[in-house]
């Protein structure tokens, strides 16, 4: 099965650690990690098989990745596929954002910590739409969390934009279009 492995370097790059294991090596897939560091801490969030449908599980290190928290932290908590997660950290704080499928649709949630990972806030679904959102990315500066991705629009497919000014707790609603194409837009990207 996919597990997700960590190695560090304390040399610029120049050697890296043994890789060691962050997923539980129990037989069920892990796949698509995604990593964020702040100061010492350092954050792995993926995609896991729990038995019945995938979620989101989270380990953090205090320490720049000698010794990760056990066990993971499942963030999603779902009974749906919680899929292809994104992280970002800044501070204290630790965001990180994912597509679910629920009833035939795909929509954008978040999660936040504000205690260096090591509890999550309830998800939130910030696309707050039906069809099928996704390529979902999310950045972070001082108390400003920003997350973009691609959903249906009224005739094609668009980017729209969220943001929060108070660390993640409420995002404008509704999202902003900010591609109002009548072609295909996809694949956003962002940085702040």
């Amino acid at each position: 099965s996919f597990e997700v492995f960590f190695a560090t370097s304390t040399n610029g790059g120049q050697t890296f650690s043994t890789a060691e294991p962050l997923s539980e090596e129990d037989g069920n897939e892990s796949s698509d990690p995604q990593i964020s560091s702040e100061g010492n801490n350092v954050y792995v969030v993926w995609q896991d098989f729990n038995p019945g449908n995938f979620d989101i599980f989270s380990k953090r290190s205090s320490d720049s990745g000698q010794i990760f928290s056990t066990p993971p932290e499942n963030i999603s908590e779902s009974t749906e596929d919680s899929l292809f997660p994104q992280i970002s950290s800044e501070g204290n704080n630790v965001y990180v954002v994912w597509q679910e499928f629920i009833s035939g649709n795909s929509i954008i949630f978040f999660s936040f910590s504000h205690d260096n990972g090591q509890t999550f806030s309830t998800p939130d679904n910030i696309s707050e739409n039906t069809g099928f959102s996704g390529g979902q990315q999310i950045s972070s500066e001082g108390n400003n969390v920003y997350v973009i991705w691609s959903a249906p629009a009224p005739s094609t497919s668009d980017i729209f934009f969220s943001f929060s000014h108070d660390n993640g707790q409420t995002f404008n609603t509704p999202p902003d279009n900010l591609s109002e194409s009548t072609g295909e837009s996809s694949r956003p990207q962002i940085s702040s």
